[in-house]
């Protein structure tokens, strides 16, 4: 056997397990027909010999070398290393494999390339990939959630830090490219322009019978009166439901209350609004980001005893929480804060049968009272259920042809008022101030306070004032005058006057 030597430095040749060492340069003696338990240290750990031996394509050849490779370095107390070079060898062989493959491969797309025709780090490639590999067809964005999600054994989950790793170890894998940041970007941005939401999707799938239901549900399920008023309240909850789902941050400041017994399974029947579990918050705080997180995702939202607030900052609290359209906040984890529209609605629940505090601000909150009993509710699950989604199935049909306002019939307004009044907690003081104005074209607080409360010995605190003017409010034919008034054995001072 002949070699010739002048074109490079080292040529080796394996035949069989005998290895032939040709050393041009660094003073070696020509070794021919050397086995392997021959070698000195330095040969063995050679990076030309072991590249060699791991660019085999024989299998068996390859691994019985490499059983030899290590035996030899064992005896020479150098195994140690001989097994992390050839670890690391095989790691860069295998690498430098792929990049060979991805400078000539036809992924199906068009990617903008290098000079070495390989895949260029830009982020136009990273979205082309997100868009057109089937690995993340099943990416989407939750309009509901306000985030990014993935299809998983037929159910949509949010997309997690653990996915973002994945993708990442994905990408530089397949196509060579490498930048945390422009595969997150990338994710998000292809992510949007698949935008769903899925109670859009629940809702289009359920088909009306064609039975009007809506007016009645209230009446049938809860066993509540049938009237004007309930039917009313009834439509409001599948209004406002419907509006939230198709135009998120719509105008509804309606809070239908469900006022019954412990145990008549109001909250049941709510929870079963929603259609399905996830959809469904009991909001038991309303302050900061709690009371935000725990309406992100829902669309109905129980309200237990935060509707029967007594303190006054309370009350306002909960007041412009319900009627808020949407919540400016930063969610945790994320850079910027951001405007978030609701889609969730609000039904109160509670055993108190006056359950109103406030004297004004009472127009949101529609009570109406549960005859039920817990027995019925649970053992028609699956007639309750079904009658729910023909109410959301009808009430889209309405909302598609317009006929479904979100508002209350003003046709109702005054009967509305006075089922507000009935869950207002009484004020014994309302009458004795009513009694006193029968008489009276114009009067202030003292005289309100000395006269109609017989309060004489004493001068109203800044919180009593307060609530009698809350009282006048409520007071049909009285305003408060725009200054100063002249009142009999008082003065002049602001009050009030008898209208016109």
């Amino acid at each position: 056997m002949s070699v010739n030597v002048a074109s490079c430095d080292v040529i080796i040749i394996v035949e069989q397990l005998f290895v032939l060492f040709y050393f041009k340069k660094k003073g070696y003696d020509i070794i021919n027909n050397l086995k392997v338990h021959e070698l000195t240290e330095s040969q063995l750990l050679s990076e030309d010999f072991l590249s060699f031996v791991l660019s085999k394509k024989d299998e068996y050849l390859k691994a019985k070398l490499i059983e030899e490779i290590k035996d030899r370095a064992k005896l020479l107390g150098c195994k140690g290393k001989a097994e992390s070079l050839i670890s690391a060898l095989e790691k860069s062989r295998k690498e430098e494999e792929k990049i060979s493959l991805r400078e000539y491969i036809d992924y199906g797309f068009d990617l903008i390339r290098r000079e070495d025709n390989s895949v260029a780090t830009t982020l136009p490639n990273f979205e082309d990939i997100v868009e057109n590999d089937p690995h993340f067809e099943d990416l989407r964005y939750n309009t509901l959630l306000n985030a990014v999600t993935k299809r998983e054994d037929g159910k949509d989950r949010l997309w997690t830090d653990a996915d973002d790793s994945l993708a990442y170890g994905y990408i530089s894998r397949v196509y060579g490219i490498y930048n945390t940041a422009m595969c997150d970007n990338a994710i998000l941005n292809i992510a949007l322009t698949r935008k769903y939401n899925p109670l859009e999707l629940i809702i289009e799938s359920i088909t009306w019978d064609g039975k009007e239901r809506i007016k009645n549900f209230l009446s049938d399920i809860l066993k509540c009166e049938k009237s004007d008023y309930v039917s009313e309240v009834s439509r409001l909850i599948f209004a406002g439901g419907i509006h939230r789902v198709f135009e998120p941050a719509c105008k509804f400041d309606s809070t239908p209350v469900l006022i019954g017994k412990q145990g008549e399974g109001k909250s049941t029947v709510v929870r079963w609004l929603a259609l399905e579990e996830e959809y469904y918050s009991e909001v038991f705080s309303i302050e900061g980001k709690d009371g935000l997180e725990a309406i992100r995702g829902k669309w109905i939202c129980e309200l237990g005893e935060l509707i029967a607030v007594t303190k006054s900052k309370e009350v306002e609290a909960v007041k412009s929480y319900l009627t808020r359209q949407s919540d400016y906040y930063r969610r945790p984890y994320e850079k910027r804060a951001q405007d978030y529209k609701r889609s969730c609605i609000f039904i109160g629940t509670t055993n108190r049968q006056q359950f109103l505090t406030d004297k004004t601000g009472n127009r949101r909150f529609l009570p109406v009272t549960v005859n039920c009993t817990g027995e019925e509710i649970y053992d028609n699950e699956k007639f309750i259920k079904h009658y729910i989604k023909q109410c959301w199935a009808e009430a889209y049909a309405l909302y598609q042809i317009g006929a479904l306002s979100p508002t209350p019939d003003r046709k109702l307004i005054s009967v509305i008022k006075e089922k507000q009044e009935e869950a207002t907690e009484m004020d014994y003081r309302i009458d004795l101030i009513r009694e006193y104005l029968e008489s009276k074209s114009r009067v202030c607080v003292l005289s309100i306070w000395e006269n109609a409360l017989k309060e004489k010995y004493t001068h109203p605190t800044r919180k009593d004032s307060t609530e009698i003017g809350l009282i006048m409010q409520q007071m049909d034919g009285w305003e408060r005058s725009n200054s100063t008034i002249y009142i009999e054995n008082y003065g002049r001072s602001r009050g009030w006057v008898l209208k016109q």
